[in-house]
């Protein structure tokens, strides 16, 4: 019954921890025969299948050798820095580049081209947009403990920020309490700086603080930043497709990672700019994962206030990715199930949840998660018709008096 694929694709190179293949493999070459093959093959199963191509954004490694400011930059713990080589060993592109964002934005034009031109274009209902670590913009390496990003590209977009926030060298030393710092030197926080804080104290910054203050100010602009990124891409895709293409991107990790450091140095700060963004229109986020437990041990939540998205007209998708038993996994990892019988207490509960919300819900079915059972299988078809016929039936417009 699922009607609706994803898949990886990309109109740079995809260096995922997935796949490893480049569209842009020379300066004005675009190749998009596996954009094509893939497209067909899910035509061949499934003539009427709707396509959402899950776009790694990137940058060949023929673009990085020629960006040298462009090529991130990590600080190890005693103080040394060095370009991060990232899946397969590869450079990867600080986000902050300007030249990067236009190389994208150009090659998202360039695709949206193609697929306009191709006998499936009807097919196509948008692009997903993903970077960084695990595909879901986070900044590089920073699920990996690794501290980006120091690139040239980044500390001038970092002094830039400050600039417009400040204006003047003497409104910056007052906030960062330093009386040596200057708007033009500024450095980004170092990495004790960034990981100064007490976990007790829920990664909290102290605006009295000169290193906190640094940090706050370090955080926001990489979140508005990230922010700026995919709204500038889902700009390109808009204009490009005569706004017929929906945009989205994993986005807004405000919930799961509250409290912890990752969240000002993943880059997901930005949550109210993309919410403000009229050339977004959905944002997703795997299923929370703090208490994946089945049954009645386990809770559904969001990553983001998802809420808070249909007060601007946006749309939340949530990505199901809950471990099966038949999954080659430790028990309780990620909600890794042992029977078939925990398999449909996940299932059952991730539906209703986003039913009852009024979400969208994919499954994720990649290499390190499967559903070889065809009992489960059979399952998932029942909660599919459930939620057509739920969608076609139920009024399922929210009661709540806040967001």
């Amino acid at each position: 019954g699922v009607e609706l694929f994803s898949f990886d694709a990309t109109p740079t190179e995809n260096s995922s921890m997935l796949h490893s293949f480049c569209t842009n493999c020379a300066p004005g070459v675009y190749d998009y025969r596996q954009l094509d093959e893939r497209i067909m093959g899910y035509l061949d199963v499934n003539p009427n299948a709707l396509l959402m191509p899950r776009l790694t954004i990137n940058a060949p490694q023929w673009w990085m050798q020629e960006h040298p400011e462009a090529q991130v930059v990590v600080e190890d713990a005693d103080g040394s820095h060095r370009v991060l080589l990232y899946n397969y060993g590869k450079m990867v592109p600080s986000w902050a580049s300007p030249e990067w964002q236009e190389y994208c934005r150009d090659s998202l034009r360039r695709m949206v081209a193609h697929i306009a031109a191709a006998p499936y274009a009807s097919q196509v209902l948008g692009l997903f947009l993903c970077s960084g670590t695990t595909q879901e913009w986070m900044q590089w390496g920073n699920n990996e403990q690794e501290c980006p990003d120091y690139s040239l590209d980044a500390q001038k977009g970092f002094r830039d920020y400050l600039r417009k926030k400040y204006g003047t060298d003497e409104n910056l030393r007052s906030a960062w309490h330093d009386g040596g710092v200057f708007l033009d030197t500024a450095a980004l926080p170092t990495r004790k700086e960034r990981y100064a804080t007490d976990p007790a104290h829920l990664d909290l910054r102290d605006p009295d603080c000169p290193a906190d203050r640094k940090c706050v100010d370090y955080f926001q602009w990489n979140g508005e930043m990230t922010a700026e990124v995919i709204a500038g891409f889902s700009q390109a895709i808009k204009d490009a497709s005569g706004n017929r293409m929906l945009t989205g991107a994993f986005y807004g990790y405000l919930l799961e990672l509250c409290g912890s450091d990752r969240l000002g140095n993943s880059g997901h700060l930005g949550f109210a700019k993309l919410q403000q963004c009229p050339a977004l229109d959905f944002l997703a986020a795997p299923t929370g994962y703090c208490f994946r437990q089945p049954g009645g041990a386990g809770l559904c939540y969001q990553m983001a206030p998802a809420a808070s998205l249909k007060l601007h007209n946006k749309f939340w998708w949530k990505e199901m990715d809950i471990r099966t038993h038949t999954t080659d996994a430790p028990s309780g990892y990620a909600g890794k199930t042992d029977t078939l019988e925990e398999d449909f207490l996940q299932q059952d509960k991730e539906a209703v949840q986003s039913l009852c919300a009024g979400h969208g819900h994919w499954w994720l079915d990649v290499g390190y998660i499967n559903f070889e059972s065809p009992e489960l299988m059979a399952h998932i078809k029942k909660l599919v018709g459930v939620m057509k016929e739920a969608f076609d039936r139920c009024d399922r417009t929210s009661e709540a008096q806040i967001a």
